[in-house]
């Protein structure tokens, strides 16, 4: 009778025995298959990942555009179009972006007039040298795909008004005429304002090429002249309009394109 009782003491211990051993390796029963389901969500969330919009870089920038100013010299137009070269920094980070821009605008020789023995050819027309700073927004599209941007900044600009020069006033290129020793006559003037435009980016294979659309009004703040003891008749306390159009060029953001894609039959046949 004392055998059957030890051996049933026996049995009940070793089933208690096993009930806590099940009892401490329970949790361990809840690892692997955690791991699996976090793997198998991880897979196709990093299957569906967007490629990197990032870019900062480095753009020429040419174009040209119309302006009206409501302070002119007598001999200077209150209406002109221009030509416009710069460059622009900028930095993109998805949505978000930022750029800086130099341009410099030419109008050209408005007005002159034939040289004779008494009176040699002098020209006439504006040059203003303009600086943005600003922040854009992409309203659609990325880096595969046409896109739109939205941008809006701050503009300083420096406009010169050159009425009696001897000096021509190209298109596109700063004139660096030496005017010394020679009668010359014109107005300088500091302005500030916003600019408000949008651009759309065309991607092509390694680059895009990019079409942009600005406003830009600025408001006179300070008008010198050129010549000592001659009143500022231009370019004085007054606003000049601008609509500008201009075209970059820069390199495409293609890193998404470089990622490693492997066939299932590659490898089929060499097992």
């Amino acid at each position: 009778m004392s055998s059957k009782c030890g051996i049933i003491s026996s049995l009940i211990g070793a089933r208690a025995l096993a009930g806590q051993e099940d009892t401490v390796r329970s949790p361990f029963r809840f690892i692997l298959p955690a791991l699996a389901l976090g793997v198998a969500l991880a897979w196709p969330t990093e299957a569906r990942a967007e490629p990197p919009d990032s870019r900062f870089g480095l753009i020429p920038v040419i174009g040209g555009g119309i302006a009206g100013a409501s302070a002119h010299g007598p001999t200077l137009p209150a209406f002109i179009s221009y030509t416009s070269l710069g460059v622009e920094v900028f930095g993109q980070l998805e949505t978000w972006g930022l750029f800086l821009r130099f341009d410099f605008l030419s109008s050209g020789n408005d007005a002159g007039g034939a040289s004779t023995p008494s009176k040699p050819a002098f020209e006439a027309g504006y040059n203003a040298y303009s600086f943005d700073a600003g922040v854009s927004y992409r309203l659609f599209g990325d880096s595969k795909t046409t896109s739109l941007f939205g941008r809006g900044g701050l503009t300083y600009e420096h406009w010169i008004g050159q009425e009696n020069t001897p000096c021509a006033i190209p298109p596109f290129v700063p004139s660096g005429c030496d005017t010394t020793g020679l009668t010359t006559s014109g107005f300088e003037g500091d302005t500030i304002g916003v600019t408000l435009g949008a651009r759309l980016e065309l991607p092509l294979r390694s680059f895009y090429v990019a079409l942009g659309a600005s406003f830009v009004p600025v408001v006179t703040v300070h008008t010198t002249s050129d010549t000592p003891g001659v009143p500022v008749q231009a370019l004085q306390p007054g606003y000049v309009v601008q609509l500008r159009f201009d075209l970059a060029v820069g390199l495409r953001d293609d890193r998404g394109e470089h990622t490693a894609h492997h066939d299932y039959n590659e490898h089929r046949n060499s097992y």
